[in-house]
Formats: C-alpha cells, structure tokens, sequence
C-alpha cells in the first residue's frame, strides 16, 4: 500500500471517528432531555457502550432546549438505544407504578410518568401525555360555583326588594291609596313571582275594592306561578264558598287538600270550609282522617266530639266530652256541651248537674246561667229559673242579656200569678 493510499484511509478513519464522537454526544443530550441525567449515565455505562438514540424533546425544537418543564406532560416516541444484550429503551427504565417519572420525581396529574410497552421483542420508550382533565374539572367548576353564587346573590336582592314594595304597598293600602298600593304590589310580583305575601296582599286589596272576578284571577295566577303553593288553592275555594258557589268551592278545597299535608290547620281550615257550604260528609270525613293521624291530640278529640254534637251523634260527642274531661277537668266549656246534649235528649236532670259543674268552674258565664235557667223551667222549677235571670242581671246590668233575662223574669212572674188564680178559684 502507498503511502498516499495510508494517508488516505487514516483521513477516513478520523473523519469517522469525529462524527461518531459527535453522534455520541448529540445523541446523549437528547437522552438527557428525555430521559434524565441518572439513565444517561447507566445507559452510557452499557457493555458495548452503543447508543442509538431518536426522538423529540418537549419543547418540539429538536433537543435545542435542555430544561426540563414540570408543567409540560412529556411526549416521546419511538426513542431506542441498543446493548450488547439487546436493543433496549433507556426510558423504559422509568418505573411508572410507583408514580414518579423518569426524573426521580413525584409525578402528578398534569405530568404522565414515561411508561414502558413491548413489542416485537423490544422494550420501546413511550412517554404518555396526560391531559389535565382534573385540573380543567376543577376551573370549570370553579366558575360554575362563581356564577351560582353569583345568580344566588342576585336572587336574594330580588326577594328583598319584593318585600320591601309589598311593606310599602300595605302601608298605602291604610291610607286608602288602593291604586298606587297595586302598582307597587304589580312590582313586587315582577320582581319574585313566588312572593305568597304579594299575592295574597293583591287579592286582599282587590276584594276589599269589591273586584271579585280580579280577585278570582289573581288566586288561579298565584296558581300558575307556584303550582305546589296549598295557599291559594284554599283562598279560592273561601271565596267561592262565600258567593254560594258549592261545586266550585267543594273542587278547590280538594285541590287544597291534596296539597296541604298533614298539618293541624290544614284538617281545621278543610274542614270549616266543608261546614261552610254544608257538606257534612266531607267534613265529618276530614275530622276523623285528623283523629286518626292525631288520637293523643285533644284538639282532633274536641272537634270530632263537636262535629257528632251538631249532627246527632250523641253516644259518640259523650263519651268523647268525658274522655276530654278525664284530662282536662277544669274546663267548663266540656260540662257544658254535654249539658247541651242531655237537654236534648231529654234529661234534664243530667243537662242540669253539667251545667252547674260548668258554673262552679266559671261563675260569671253568663250562657251557662242561660242555659241553666231554661233547664229549670223545662224542668218545672220557676224558683230556680228566676234565680239564675236575676244572676245574669246582676253580672251585666243594661245589657241585652240581662233585657232578656228581665223578660222571661216577667213572663215567669205572669205564669205564677196566672196559676195562683186559677188554682184560687
């Protein structure tokens, strides 16, 4: 070989010899920059010390960016470095179940840990991209929760301010400025549609101005705007009560009570407006559903024994009144009724005994005394009758009562007279 030709082949060798220095070099920045110092070095440190090494660095500038971004999910693909053992990846060293990544680093949600996938039978380097899916879940809450509290606090101005017009509505409606008195309550609606006090205030003021048909509309948009409110549904059936108008009364008081609940006023208020318009099934009915929700509730005992009272149920309106006294036995308005219901029925030496329990309670009742005088004249016994006018006289004198009870005085007086006469002759 010529000495030209020696030269030749050893300008090769060197220019070889620099560019694979050169690719070496190259090479280990870009390990560097996905993989991190500490696999480098083992990687490097490799029998053969062969690397071969492709991929994209995380700024997407090919490996010109040598800092390693926390807040960047990492992406690298298809990077690959062969042994003397094989072809191995130098990421795939990453152990991403014990959540850190290539790095030594805590991984968290925004940044994957490099994970390792097989194929072929080589270990290829993946780095998984993450997206922040927790992290957008939590801003895009966070301005769901903004807003919310936001149309919350808007809420609440509104009610306050329908509050304050229907204030300043009834103050108007005192001084008998009714027109001026519905602007404002107008507003108020407008402003919280809900508002049970605004509408009830609406229908007030017009009934009170004698718009009857504007306050029947009033309780059906009430309606409308709170289907679930019991409220109007029982104004509505008062009101048809009130202007003879049974069927449609009857109708909205069973909307009324579909939608009331078992509450204590809701039996009383069903059941008044059933003796309003005369509907004694009904009535009797709701009563005794209040008995049988409530059987401790002395005001359920109190007013089905009163229902019976009224519609002929005697037997039952006294043992219930006894069962009331039993616990409660200084009240004297329970002597009464049962005093009321054996005068009806004729004993009046019953009637007479709960009367006068009735009056050592309550001396100065003066409807007892009524009562009590009117037993003694059935009974025969006009001393006792005179006794108990003169009674109320002497408690309420100048007063319609005692007018009264100065009448049947003289018309007792006539009869003994009238009977001493014709005894006489």
């Amino acid at each position: 070989m010529t000495p030209t030709r020696v030269n030749i082949l050893l300008g090769v060798l060197l220019v070889l010899s620099l560019g694979f220095g050169l690719h070496q070099s190259f090479a280990l920045k870009r390990l560097q920059v996905v993989a991190g110092p500490e696999i480098s070095q083992k990687a490097l440190g490799s029998s053969q010390g062969r690397l071969f090494a492709f991929g994209l660095d995380r700024s997407g500038r090919g490996g010109e960016d040598d800092t390693e971004d926390n807040d960047t999910p990492a992406v690298a693909t298809g990077t690959e470095f062969g042994s003397a053992d094989g072809e191995k990846s130098a990421v795939g060293m990453a152990k991403s179940s014990q959540g850190k990544d290539v790095s030594g680093k805590e991984s968290t949600g925004a940044n994957s840990a490099l994970q390792v996938g097989t194929g072929n039978g080589k270990e290829s380097a993946v780095g998984a991209s993450g997206g922040s899916d927790s992290s957008k879940r939590r801003r895009t809450g966070g301005k769901a929760g903004g807003q919310s509290a936001k149309q919350e606090a808007e809420r609440a101005q509104r009610t306050a301010k329908s509050n304050s017009l229907v204030v300043q509505a009834q103050d108007l409606m005192r001084t008998g400025q009714y027109d001026q008195a519905e602007a404002l309550l107008q507003q108020s609606l407008e402003e919280d549609v809900q508002n049970q006090s605004a509408w009830q205030q609406m229908a007030r003021l017009q009934h009170k101005m004698g718009y009857t048909e504007a306050e029947i509309d009033t309780y059906l948009q009430w309606m409308e705007a709170s289907p679930a409110d019991a409220a109007p549904y029982y104004k509505l059936a008062s009101t048809y009560a009130a202007l003879g108008r049974d069927d449609d009364a009857r109708y909205y008081i069973g909307e009324y009570e579909a939608r009331s609940g078992n509450e204590v006023t809701n039996y009383t208020l069903s059941a008044s407006l059933y003796r309003q318009i005369e509907d004694r099934e009904q009535e009797g009915r709701v009563l005794s559903q209040w008995l049988a929700a409530a059987p401790e509730s002395v005001d359920a005992q109190q007013a089905w024994a009163d229902y019976n009272r009224r519609t002929g149920g005697y037997d039952v309106a006294l043992s219930q009144y006894e069962a009331l006294a039993a616990v409660m036995p200084n009240n004297p308005m329970l002597y009464r009724q049962m005093g009321d219901i054996y005068r009806r029925v004729g004993d009046y030496a019953q009637a007479q005994s709960n009367y006068e329990a009735a009056l050592n309670l309550r001396p100065s009742d003066i409807d007892t005394l009524g009562r009590l005088a009117t037993v003694h004249m059935q009974n025969g016994d006009y001393e006792g009758a005179l006794g108990a006018y003169s009674e109320i006289i002497a408690l309420e004198p100048g007063s319609n009562a005692a007018e009264n009870a100065q009448r049947y005085i003289n018309n007792i007086e006539q009869q003994l007279q009238y009977s001493q006469t014709v005894s006489g002759n």
